[in-house]
C-alpha cells in the first residue's frame, strides 16, 4: 500500500541529510469503504505494522479516495475544498472518527453532485511522530 511497517524502515528510505526536513506519519485504515454512499467491507492487504509508541501524536481523521487498487489519491477535505465547508483542525483533518463516519457516506450520493473526486472513500486515522 506504499507504506512501511516500521518507523526505522520508513526512515531508511530517506537520505540522512534530508531527515531533519522530513516528517514521519502513520496511518490507521479502517476495514471498510464508502462507495456511492454505501458502507461496504474493504479487504486490507496483509501487513505487519509495528504498534505506535508514545512518540506519535494523533492529528485527526481524513477521508481519502482510492482509485487504483491500494493507492490512495485525494482527500476531499484538502484537495477539493470541503475542509472550508465542514469543521476541520489546523491539519485540515476531522477531529473525531464519528465525524468521519458521518461525512463519508455523503461524498458520493447517486443523483447528487460529487463532494470530491470519484471514490470509493476510506477513513484514515492520521498520526505524526514527534521530533526528538
Amino acid at each position: 500500500m506504499w507504506l512501511f511497517d516500521s518507523p526505522d524502515l520508513a526512515w531508511s528510505a530517506v537520505p540522512e541529510t534530508l531527515r531533519p526536513q522530513c516528517g514521519l506519519y502513520a496511518y490507521r485504515l479502517f476495514p471498510l469503504r464508502y462507495y456511492l454512499g454505501q458502507q461496504v467491507p474493504s479487504v486490507i492487504p496483509p501487513m505487519k505494522p509495528m504498534p505506535l509508541d508514545n512518540s506519535f501524536v494523533k492529528l485527526g481523521y481524513d477521508l481519502v479516495s482510492c482509485e487504483h487498487g491500494s493507492q490512495f489519491a485525494h482527500s476531499p477535505l484538502s484537495c477539493n475544498g470541503l475542509g472550508e465547508e465542514v469543521p476541520t483542525n489546523a491539519h485540515c483533518l476531522l477531529a473525531t472518527a464519528e465525524e468521519a463516519f458521518a461525512l463519508a457516506p455523503t461524498l458520493e450520493v447517486p443523483g447528487q453532485p460529487l463532494r470530491g473526486e470519484p471514490g470509493p472513500y476510506h477513513i484514515v486515522e492520521v498520526w505524526r511522530q514527534r521530533r526528538a
